[in-house]
């Protein structure tokens, strides 16, 4: 698991998007930047609603012991 990532504790994750219909998007985990690209095309509204989705984890009916929980969510426009 890279060095990052604390096992079995919380983590704390930070996003920033920037632009409309094509905007740059940079994550990080526990200050550590992740990742950073800007979308080649328009699939998204400007404005609208989000979501916390999250990848791989096991079966969505057999989740073996494993689950994600959310706390201290903050939207902020800058």
């Amino acid at each position: 698991m890279p060095s990052f990532w604390r096992h079995g504790q919380w983590n704390e994750l930070r996003a920033r998007i920037v632009g409309g219909k094509k905007p740059t998007i940079t994550t990080w985990i526990n200050g550590v930047k992740i990742s950073e690209w800007t979308e080649t095309e328009a699939r998204h509204p400007a404005r609208g609603r989000i979501a916390l989705q999250v990848h791989g984890g096991g079966s969505p009916t057999d989740y073996n012991g494993k689950f994600v929980r959310y706390r201290g969510v903050r939207v902020r426009e800058l």
